[in-house]
């Protein structure tokens, strides 16, 4: 299935990705020398629509800028209005065999679409009663879930597999 432009992973130039990695080492340079990063920790989230805090830089930039520079590259939370049941299945389909790169980008996609107590981990991790589901299924048990004031999320870290 096509989707509309706005659901489809955007394409990163390898330019985005040099300023991004070269914003990141700024900062990671800073960190080590002890200096103040709060203005420029706060335009690298206003360029990325991310919320890093000192500690998120600080441990990808001793352990794997590039990391980094991948989870910087897409929204956190790209909200589109009105995406329906066969859009979303779509995503679904991409985020599980899509392009391993632009998969994140589908993760993120779909949990910033839904219900906040489902999760696009229910594909990964999904309860025992969907352990066999399609895509199409799960998408369906998402866009069913209702949460009352008693009833558990749809998967807790406990029942992960079970």
């Amino acid at each position: 299935m096509e989707l509309r432009p706005e659901l489809c992973a955007p394409v990163i130039s390898q330019e985005r990705l040099a300023e991004l990695r070269a914003t990141i080492e700024r900062i990671g340079d800073l960190l080590e020398n002890g200096r103040s990063v709060v203005a420029e920790i706060a335009a690298l989230n206003a360029d990325t629509g991310h919320d890093y805090i000192p500690e998120d830089l600080r441990r990808c930039c001793d352990q794997d800028v590039e990391w980094l520079v991948l989870d910087a590259r897409y929204p956190a939370r790209p909200e589109v209005p009105d995406i329906t049941r066969d859009e979303m299945v779509e995503i679904a389909h991409r985020m599980l065999g899509g392009d391993l790169e632009e998969r994140q980008f589908y993760m993120r996609l779909f949990d910033a679409n839904v219900d906040p107590n489902t999760t696009s981990a229910l594909f990964v991790y999904p309860p025992g009663s969907l352990l066999d589901a399609s895509p199409e299924e799960i998408v369906d048990y998402i866009l069913a879930y209702r949460p009352t004031p008693h009833s558990p999320m749809p998967f807790t870290p406990l029942t992960f597999g079970a």
